[in-house]
């Protein structure tokens, strides 16, 4: 089934922001009722201790990632909840400048989001380089393939609507490197995603 991604990309709202030499950017379906959303869980793949491809292979950087993420969902006011939760949360880490490859409008890869978790054809990771303008490559089908690139030092979360199996928010923190390498440091991861949250907490408060 062809999607129109130039429609799909007009119901998503972006910001960007710039502060402490990370690059904060974010998106988010305007259709998703935020305000509904109560409780969350983690994804598959980042409660299972056998894939660290995620978290840049590293079990302490994984573990200081949900523990940031974890605190800001709390003081936002979400509680966890593994039964029917609102919203299913994932997380990534690119180390150094890649592109990869999508299928059918969004981010995925094997074990990054379960079976059941989201479904076809939903709106996921946009290029970095064409969130910021707006622009689009055009149409997307099933059997076609969509190019991401992504900068070094990137922290990328997202949000999925748990009953709907869409992403409906997804924020991204660049320009987090130590010597040509993701900062592992854990004042500094704790950083980039108090920030990322920073921009989901300001449009929600906004709404």
């Amino acid at each position: 089934m062809k999607r129109n991604f130039f429609a799909l990309l007009l119901s998503l709202a972006v910001t960007p922001l710039v502060a402490q030499n990370y690059t904060v950017t974010s998106n988010r379906d305007q259709q998703a009722a935020f305000k509904e959303y109560k409780t969350y869980a983690w994804a598959k793949q980042a409660n299972s201790d056998k894939v660290l491809d995620y978290s840049g292979k590293d079990a302490k950087l994984k573990k200081h990632l949900k523990a940031a993420i974890k605190h800001e969902m709390t003081a936002l006011g979400y509680q966890e909840s593994s039964a029917n939760p609102d919203i299913l949360i994932n997380y990534r880490v690119f180390e150094e400048p890649i592109e990869v490859e999508g299928h059918e409008n969004y981010f995925r890869d094997a074990n990054y989001w379960g079976d059941g978790e989201i479904k076809a054809g939903t709106v996921g990771v946009l290029p970095l380089n064409e969130m910021a303008t707006g622009s689009t490559t055009g149409t997307t089908g099933a059997n076609e393939t969509q190019k991401y690139t992504f900068e070094d030092g990137t922290l990328l979360i997202q949000m999925v609507d748990a009953k709907r199996g869409e992403v409906v928010w997804q924020g991204y923190a660049s320009g987090i490197t130590k010597d040509g390498h993701f900062d592992k440091t854990e004042k500094n991861v704790v950083k980039a995603v108090s920030m990322i949250y920073g921009d989901y907490g300001s449009m929600i408060s906004g709404l």
